[in-house]
């Protein structure tokens, strides 16, 4: 192979198989936080009925179709600027919260995801960063600050920049 500035040169088709594979983390990240919503249904089958199920399927699939352009725009990002698609909060917000919170994160710029990790649980405290966020589920409208939302099965906390870049709400809505 060919040297560059004292670098292995990588071939074309090495970095679209890298870009490939970031994208299949990212949409193997994406599908594990949803799943995980589907696990906790799962886990107490015997309260819900199929219909729900159905539903939450159908639902959680239109949810996968509208985030596809958002989700097309961050994986070129990655591609360009090698800036993840999943990242720390600190990485948009200087705030010492922001450096210490472990469990929620940013797909791309303007989407915050606090998943839920305890089992059965149906609140989550969340942290978010001095901006303005609307509940994806609720619309509700939140400034940045430590709040408790209700995380029932299929609506794990996600929230979207008031100012988002995309109009992904209304098209997550749809």
């Amino acid at each position: 192979e060919a040297k560059k500035n004292g670098f292995d040169y990588i071939g074309t088709e090495h970095l679209l198989l890298g870009i490939i594979k970031e994208a299949d983390s990212v949409a193997m990240r994406i599908l594990l936080t949803l799943n995980a919503n589907i696990q906790r249904i799962y886990s107490d089958i015997s309260k819900i009925a199929n219909e729900d199920i159905l539903e939450f399927s159908s639902k959680m699939s239109r949810v996968h179709v509208a985030l596809k352009p958002y989700l097309k725009d961050a994986v070129k990002k990655n591609a360009e600027t090698g800036v993840g698609v999943i990242r720390p909060l600190f990485f948009y917000y200087d705030e010492k919260k922001a450096y210490n919170e472990g469990y929620e994160y940013m797909l791309g710029r303007d989407i915050l995801v606090a998943p839920v990790l305890r089992p059965n649980a149906t609140k989550r405290k969340v942290y978010l960063p001095k901006d303005e966020w609307i509940h994806l589920w609720t619309q509700k409208e939140y400034k940045g600050g430590e709040y408790e939302v209700d995380s029932p099965y299929g609506q794990i906390p996600v929230f979207i920049r008031k100012n988002a870049q995309y109009n992904v709400l209304k098209d997550l809505l749809k």
